[in-house]
């Protein structure tokens, strides 16, 4: 795999940890009014996590929980993205954390391109990361299969007792061994009225699949192993399959087995354990502690609150597994041919004829790579009528970047009388383009219209930020701070006239 290659994935995979750990944190939030329900429930919610970290989900819906962080941040095809694809090409890298706060914290941090160099400091920081980061995924992955081949070593002399169980004097603590055919092993010091309960909980992991699920849990976290919000969510993951695995023990052998389950985990956890509380491939007795407290407080739960939960899960994993909605100037856009390196090509339909003060100030951007917040600030501008916008093209690869808008008039509209009154809106346009994107050099209108179904002629007007900063006295980016600040900007820019 080549560096850019390396690159790119490791910006996918960071894209996907940022957005997972915000469901983390709903996650939990959501288990604390479950105390009372089957921790089954909770155990299925943490599957959203996984789902995001693995899946770079495209589907968006109105109830995302993502609503609450990112707004305005879906992308044409539906994914958020906060870490920009081409981020280490950027002139003024900016990464958008969903507060911003934490995103301007973040972005002052970040090395600016050098225009001497040869080569971008931020693309030199990317690999580098992601060298670390294939290492680390690497290493952790390596004490997976270490930890099984040593476990498989514990188990290689045990005895058949019954059916899939076994026994073996070198192991202290039972669990579930196998991922074709799991097997359940027992300490050769279990005592006889132990088993029936101890086996119980071996055999429900066995029945739930989570011989599988708990190793293909661990093979993602090493892909996310930098991130501490996952190894929070892979623990208390482990613990809510541990309590609900309890629970259906007690629901299967009744109240009465409380004391004596709760003395044989104490038990089996003062004998130490061959596992580590983080082994991806057996299922130890973890969180020993909380799984006592929970066994006796345990009771059976009412019909109607499992009901309620049932039907209150499913819409709760779709609100942590969806997107915001797309922001409306890109519904119904479709996308044309890349229009080479470094350019981004799409076709906006929307039209208006009226500036969109809200729009425009929400989608202020540091950088002009942010197609998302840029195509939006394009669908919140006034264009002259019988005008069509065609596309919009972002030229990152160097400097100077730029911005290059694509209009045409209505079939048969000759622009020739109104040229100039176009030209002036095109500079209006561009002056507040300017100002709501940090790091664009170059605003390009390139207009054309058409005589019976053919392109009869074409107009260009380019516009640069120093030809703004000699007409405003100032950079345009320092003149929009708030609402109010861009409806006056926006007056102001009005009055004038290219010439």
């Amino acid at each position: 795999m080549n560096s850019e290659a390396l690159s790119k994935l490791f910006i996918a995979v960071l894209n996907m940890s940022i957005v997972a750990s915000f469901i983390v944190i709903a996650v939990m939030l959501i288990r604390l009014p479950l105390s009372r329900v089957p921790k089954f429930f909770s155990y299925i919610l943490w599957s959203a996590v996984w789902i995001r970290l693995v899946y770079p989900v495209a589907i968006t819906s109105s109830i995302s929980m993502l609503g609450l962080f990112f707004t305005g941040e879906t992308n044409r095809n539906g994914t958020v993205n906060p870490v920009p694809a081409d981020i280490g090409l950027m002139k003024q890298p900016a990464i958008t954390m969903g507060s911003r706060a934490i995103s301007e914290t973040i972005n002052d941090l970040l090395p600016r391109a050098a225009v001497t160099a040869s080569i971008n400091p931020m693309q030199l920081l990317i690999f580098a990361l992601s060298i670390v980061w294939a290492a680390g995924a690497a290493m952790i992955a390596g004490y997976a299969v270490i930890s099984y081949w040593r476990l498989k070593r514990s188990v290689s002399t045990a005895t058949l007792v019954d059916g899939n169980v076994y026994e073996s004097d070198r192991i202290s603590s039972p669990f579930v061994y196998g991922l074709i055919k799991p097997k359940v092993y027992l300490p050769l010091h279990l005592q006889a009225h132990e088993r029936p309960y101890i086996i119980e909980h071996e055999q429900v992991h066995i029945r739930r699949f989570d011989y599988l699920i708990k190793p293909a849990a661990f093979l993602i976290l090493c892909l996310h192993w930098f991130n501490p919000f996952m190894w929070l969510a892979y623990k208390l993951m482990c613990k809510d399959m541990e309590m609900s695995c309890d629970e259906s023990v007690l629901r299967k052998m009744g109240s009465g087995v409380k004391a004596s389950y709760s003395t044989s985990l104490l038990s089996l956890s003062t004998n130490g354990s061959v596992l580590s509380p983080t082994s991806p491939l057996g299922f130890g007795e973890s969180q020993i502690k909380a799984r006592i407290k929970n066994i006796m407080r345990f009771k059976q739960p009412s019909r109607w609150l499992v009901a309620v939960a049932a039907v209150s899960m499913p819409l709760l994993i779709v609100a942590c597994t969806t997107n915001p909605p797309v922001p409306q100037s890109f519904l119904n856009a479709p996308t044309t041919p890349d229009a080479g390196p470094g350019t981004q090509a799409i076709s906006l339909v929307s039209d208006g004829s009226q500036y969109n003060i809200k729009a425009l100030l929400a989608n202020k951007t540091p950088y002009v790579g942010n197609s998302s917040k840029v195509g939006s600030l394009i669908g919140a501008l006034a264009f002259p009528d019988n005008t069509e916008r065609n596309g919009m093209e972002l030229h990152t690869t160097a400097q100077p970047y730029g911005l290059t808008m694509k209009l045409s008039t209505v079939n048969g509209v000759n622009p020739a009388n109104e040229i100039t009154s176009y030209s002036d809106v095109f500079y209006h346009n561009a002056l507040i383009l300017f100002a709501l994107i940090d790091n664009v050099d170059e605003i390009h209108t390139q207009f054309s219209y058409q005589i019976d179904g053919q392109v009869a002629g074409s107009y260009q007007f380019t516009f640069t930020r120093e030809q703004a900063v000699d007409v405003l006295g100032a950079d345009p980016g320092g003149l929009v701070e708030d609402e109010q600040s861009l409806r006056e900007f926006v007056e102001r820019v009005a009055s004038l006239t290219e010439n």
